[in-house]
């Protein structure tokens, strides 16, 4: 018992309910590889769940996912450390650069390592030589409109063929990034189609490897372009970055938050800062147990978003603030008769009864993108796994 609370307060404190929670459908994140895998069935899939598997709880989608996947894919070293300390024995891509200072600590961890030239590899090859390791698991990248990582096209291949004599290191995989699948079809196609015949090229000359550019996007568009791997984000969570066919995907991850306190106000009533809303009727509004603290963005203007609850679209009023937001639930309870009590469930993001709401509509009323909805979850939001009947 922690010093200060009584034993009853301890064992209340630990049963406390979360104020804002996901919940990760097992079952829908399954259904979503298993239609990766029948659009490009010829190719292996490299999940890619760096940045805590886009905010869906990277140990949970691990877990989910040990049984259909060999390797995973992920951001950096640290992303790469809490696997291996969770226990997990897949091939962990780190996509992004490693620091030279953690060059070693990846091998150690059996990583296979991103680099963009010959002296990168070289500088891996030597660690692993000098460590007197196995060899270095490298994954070599080539720009090919990017410009981000790797060297540019011809370059990158030259730079490529002359690591061919070097010791100490596997080369596993080759690959480019495709920048714009989802907004630039000409573009995509040079790039795609640039890439397939380096691959043609250059396999014979590094028959191990194993080439891939396809990422969610390119994936739906483009799955003649397989090649070895395919690299789903996005769409292994259930949101399409282009549009797609009813069924293919299913959304993985449920936002939800509680009713903290409920308020009936009078008309000319203003409501949070700068009041931006001014109450037009006699109203019951919703304190809700989430802000922008734990990712509701602050850029959401009053009355562009809206929660569900118990089924009931409910607009979102006045500014968002840092750990709170209100919900406006007059219609709910006047209009529809529904019971609304402090502690109820809310849903941010997902379906209740017959309405759903998205993460790309979330994305809409901030102005940004799916991507950083998921990845703008914050910390204090628990992450809890829900497993589905029909995950197998």
């Amino acid at each position: 018992m922690e010093p200060g609370f009584s034993e009853k307060e301890e064992t209340l404190l630990r049963g406390v309910p979360a104020r804002s929670w996901t919940e990760l459908d097992t079952g829908a994140l399954l259904h979503n590889f298993r239609s990766i895998s029948g659009l490009t069935p010829q190719a292996e899939i490299l999940p890619i769940i760096k940045a805590n598997a886009y905010g869906h709880g990277v140990l949970a989608v691990a877990e989910a996912l040990q049984n259909k996947a060999r390797a995973f894919g992920v951001a950096n070293l640290r992303e790469a450390w809490e696997l291996r300390q969770a226990g997990f024995r897949q091939d962990l891509v780190v996509l992004g650069t490693c620091l030279p200072g953690e060059r070693s600590a990846a091998l150690s961890l059996g990583c296979t390592v991103t680099v963009s030239s010959a002296e990168e590899l070289q500088g891996y090859a030597a660690l692993a030589r000098e460590k007197n390791a196995a060899p270095a698991r490298v994954h070599f990248k080539i720009d090919t409109g990017m410009g981000r990582l790797g060297e540019w096209k011809e370059e990158g291949v030259r730079s490529l063929l002359a690591t061919k004599k070097i010791t100490g290191c596997k080369l596993c995989m080759i690959s480019s990034h495709l920048s714009a699948a989802d907004e630039d079809e000409d573009f995509t196609l040079a790039q795609l189609r640039w890439f397939a015949s380096a691959a043609e090229n250059l396999r014979a000359e590094f028959p191990a490897a194993r080439f891939h550019i396809l990422n969610s996007a390119g994936i739906l568009r483009h799955p003649e372009f397989a090649l070895d791997l395919v690299r789903p984000g996005l769409m292994l969570y259930g949101v399409p970055p282009v549009p797609v066919a009813p069924g293919i995907l299913r959304p993985a991850m449920r936002w939800m938050a509680r009713v903290a306190l409920l308020r009936k106000v009078a008309a000319g009533r203003r409501v949070s800062y700068g009041g931006e809303f001014v109450t037009n009727r006699n109203s019951v509004l919703a304190i809700l147990s989430v802000g922008y603290a734990d990712g509701f963005f602050r850029q959401i203007r009053s009355g562009t978003a809206r929660v569900l609850i118990g089924g009931k679209s409910c607009p979102v009023v006045g500014r968002v603030t840092m750990d709170q937001i209100v919900a406006d639930v007059t219609d709910a309870v006047l209009l529809d008769g529904q019971n609304i009590a402090e502690g109820d469930a809310v849903t941010l993001m997902g379906r209740d009864g017959e309405k759903e709401i998205t993460a790309g509509e979330i994305a809409a009323w901030a102005g940004t993108i799916p991507w950083h909805v998921f990845t703008a979850i914050g910390p204090r939001v628990q992450h809890l796994p829900l497993i589905t009947a029909n995950e197998k």
